[in-house]
C-alpha cells in the first residue's frame, strides 16, 4: 500500500464497497483524487455502477435522518437561563490582584477619569454599563496615540484614573502610554479584561482588578467590585501573586 497513489488506493476502496472517502489534506489533493475516479470510471462500467449504488445509499441516509430531525423547541444558547448563568460563572471569576487602599471608588463624588486601552467594541460597552453604577460625571476616553496630551490635565487632576486594558502581552505602545497615564497620576486602578498578567507589563498602580474575558458581564462584574457591590472571590494565578508579593511591578 506504501507504494501505490493514494489515488490508486481510493479506487480500489470505492471497487470493494466503501461509499464515503474521507481525505484529509488540501482542496487541490480533493479535486485530483475526484479527477482520477472520474477517469477511472469512464472505463469501467462496474466502477460507475459501485458509484451510483454508493450515491443512492448515502441520499437515502441523509433523507432519513432529515425526516426524524426536528428544530429545537428552545433555544438553549442566548436564552434567559444561559445568560443568568453566564453571569454567575463571571461573577465569581473576577479577582482582585491587590488594593493599597483605593477601593471601593464612590463615583457619585469623586472626579474619575476613565482611560480605555482596547477596541471601540470593548468601549461601547463600558459606555453602556457606566452610568449604571454612578459614573454619570466621569469622563470616557477611548485611547490613542493622538487624544492622551489633550487630556494629561485631565489624568492629572481626577481623584482616580480607571484603566481598561486588554492583552497587553505584545502591544508595547499601550504599554508605554499606561505607564505614562499611572506616572501622571498614582491613584489608578487597572482593569485587565482578557489577560490576568496585563499588571505586571507596567507600572503598579494603587489597586488591580482581572477578568478572563472582554465580554459585557466580565466588564459589569469588574465595575462590581470597583465599587463595592460585589466581593471578588476569582483565582488569581500563583505565579501571578508571586510576582506581587516580591515587589516585582514596576
Amino acid at each position: 500500500i506504501e507504494k501505490q497513489d493514494f489515488e490508486d488506493i481510493a479506487i480500489e476502496a470505492v471497487e470493494v464497497g466503501n461509499d464515503i472517502l474521507v481525505i484529509d489534506g488540501k482542496f487541490e489533493k480533493l479535486y485530483k483524487l475526484r479527477d482520477a475516479i472520474v477517469k477511472e470510471a469512464k472505463k469501467n462500467p462496474l466502477l460507475i455502477r459501485r458509484i451510483k449504488r454508493a450515491f443512492s445509499k448515502v441520499i437515502k441516509k441523509k433523507i432519513n435522518y432529515l425526516r426524524y430531525f426536528r428544530k429545537p423547541t428552545l433555544q438553549v444558547i442566548g436564552c434567559k437561563k444561559h445568560r443568568n448563568e453566564v453571569e454567575k460563572i463571571t461573577r465569581k471569576s473576577v479577582g482582585l490582584v491587590f488594593d493599597d487602599g483605593l477601593l471601593p471608588l464612590r463615583p457619585q463624588v469623586q472626579n474619575i477619569i476613565v482611560l480605555v486601552f482596547a477596541g471601540r467594541e470593548v468601549y461601547e460597552l463600558i459606555l453602556s454599563l457606566i452610568e449604571e453604577f454612578g459614573f454619570k460625571k466621569a469622563n470616557v476616553f477611548l485611547i490613542n496615540e493622538e487624544n492622551i496630551p489633550l487630556i494629561t490635565t485631565k489624568i492629572r487632576k481626577a481623584a482616580t484614573v480607571v484603566i481598561f486594558s486588554q492583552n497587553l502581552f505584545d502591544k508595547m505602545k499601550e504599554r508605554r502610554e499606561i505607564d505614562e497615564v499611572i506616572g501622571q497620576n498614582e491613584k489608578s486602578l487597572l482593569i485587565s479584561i482578557g489577560d490576568p498578567y496585563d499588571a505586571t507589563f507596567v507600572r503598579r498602580p494603587y489597586a488591580c482588578i482581572v477578568t478572563y474575558s472582554p465580554d459585557f458581564y466580565s466588564i459589569k462584574s469588574a465595575l462590581e467590585v470597583a465599587v463595592g457591590k460585589l466581593k471578588p472571590t476569582g483565582k488569581i494565578p500563583k505565579s501571578l501573586i508571586e510576582i506581587v508579593n516580591k515587589g516585582r511591578l514596576r
